[in-house]
């Protein structure tokens, strides 16, 4: 396509209006301030051919400027408005940022890291309809476990935190189902280290409700992640993980992890109402961790200690 061009002689008030815009860019430009004039500057000086010839910038001395009237004449290309393209190109790439291809596909190779952070970023941003449409991309290039990892942890367990959504959960259980020892092992991970977890514990019991092995899975891992002394927050955990549905194998693990931390958590009430329910949960089966026991009733000073005493010798007594 052949461009066009014409003649034009500035009015008195647009070579005024010119003077000073070019006046001030120049100087900018000189002085390594306001980038932003500087770039129009540069800008424009692309679009006018030999803008020397046109303009005879001053300098540093002098602060005149002249316009030859005429000297633009078949210099001045007719150019769409070069602002509007930039703010449309700004717009698109802001746009593509908070996509779903662009969060899913785009960045699928990226270190954790980048992951993460771009994750965090975006979280503001989209909504459940974006998360529902990075599922589904997804399901067709078989991600790797750092892209699920991420998504379970910066965004849906977040969402999830936030507020009660059919659509959060229906996407939690279909994570679940398609990657459910990552899921699982994410869910820890959120646990430990988040305090706003109403909400989120909502979705796990609606879980646990209609699938009776989610709750093992969840304390098994717990159990697994567990190392060195227990915090006041394991507990917490250990108390929401542990149901009536515990398996007893597992709640001698939970005797065994209880009992490295005995001196340490000696006078912690929570302590001691947690092992009263495993104790209880336990029974007759009490027998197979009863050293454990011995050993954390003798230095154990909470309220909770003559309680669990008695239970424990209630069910020994019928063996």
């Amino acid at each position: 396509m052949s461009e066009r061009t014409f003649e034009h002689i500035f009015s008195k008030r647009s070579k005024e209006s010119l003077c000073e815009f070019l006046k001030a860019s120049k100087i900018s430009e000189a002085s390594n301030d306001h980038e932003h004039i500087e770039k129009e500057f540069k800008m424009w000086r692309r679009l006018i051919k030999n803008l020397g010839n046109i303009i005879e910038l001053p300098d540093n001395k002098s602060q005149s400027l002249t316009i030859e009237e005429n000297s633009c004449s078949k210099d001045l290309q007719v150019l769409p408005d070069p602002t509007n393209s930039m703010d449309n190109s700004e717009g698109n790439i802001v746009e593509d940022k908070y996509s779903a291809k662009y969060l899913v596909t785009v960045i699928q190779k990226e270190p954790v890291e980048v992951i993460q952070l771009l994750y965090r970023d975006a979280l503001p941003h989209i909504n459940s309809q974006t998360m529902i449409e990075m599922e589904d991309l997804m399901k067709g290039i078989s991600p790797c476990d750092t892209l699920v990892k991420c998504y379970c942890k910066e965004l849906l367990f977040k969402m999830m935190s936030e507020s009660i959504e059919d659509i959060l959960k229906k996407i939690f259980n279909d994570f679940y189902t398609q990657y459910s020892s990552l899921v699982i092992e994410e869910i820890i991970g959120f646990m430990k280290l988040h305090d706003k977890l109403d909400l989120f514990l909502v979705y796990l019991n609606s879980k646990s409700t209609s699938d009776k092995e989610f709750s093992s899975l969840l304390l098994r891992a717990f159990l697994d992640s567990c190392k060195g002394s227990l915090s006041r927050r394991d507990l917490f955990l250990l108390d929401y993980f542990i149901s009536k549905n515990s398996e007893c194998d597992l709640m001698k693990m939970v005797v065994g992890i209880l009992y490295s931390s005995a001196m340490e958590l000696r006078n912690d009430k929570d302590y001691g109402k947690l092992l009263f329910k495993i104790v209880d949960h336990l029974g007759p089966e009490l027998i197979s961790v009863k050293n454990q026991i011995d050993y954390i009733l003798s230095v154990h000073a909470s309220m909770w200690k003559t309680k669990i005493r008695k239970k424990s010798e209630k069910y020994l007594k019928e063996i």
